[in-house]
């Protein structure tokens, strides 16, 4: 993973990243799980299945009252089995779109200055190369 800044505090990354950016836009990317974090999730996931068997066997005694209770935690069961399956949570955050001339693209970077996405740079923010570039030319 492309990462920039990294000897920054992460104070510092953020002024650091505030500064070289364009933009800043709230954007929803997959971040990636740690060992300890895919480990955090897999033993939720296990305490949630517990209370999910739990919840169903007093659902045959009474139906209607235990079908309440166990359609929130089936729901959790889902996410949580979908986030150890992908090894990686769907985050919104502040991210900071940095240019990258040279290979035409604009670059996401999150506040620990991770590369979290690009794209290509629109024609607009291509402009803004060509004034950059005329106004260093004088």
């Amino acid at each position: 993973m492309k990462t920039i800044y990294q000897d920054l505090g992460p104070d510092e990354r953020v002024s650091t990243l505030e500064a070289m950016c364009d933009a800043k836009e709230n954007f929803s990317y997959t971040k990636h799980l740690s060992r300890d974090e895919l480990d955090e999730y897999r033993e939720n996931l296990t305490d949630t299945m517990v209370k999910q068997s739990a919840i169903e066997s007093e659902f045959a005694d009474v139906k209607e009252e235990f079908k309440k209770k166990l359609k929130p935690v089936m729901r959790d069961v889902s996410q949580l089995f979908g986030i150890v399956k992908a090894k990686a949570i769907e985050v919104d955050e502040l991210c900071f779109l940095i240019p990258d001339y040279n290979s035409g693209m604009m670059e996401y970077y999150n506040a620990n200055g991770e590369l979290v996405n690009s794209r290509r740079l629109k024609p607009e923010e291509r402009q803004t190369a060509i004034r950059m570039i005329n106004q260093s030319q004088f």
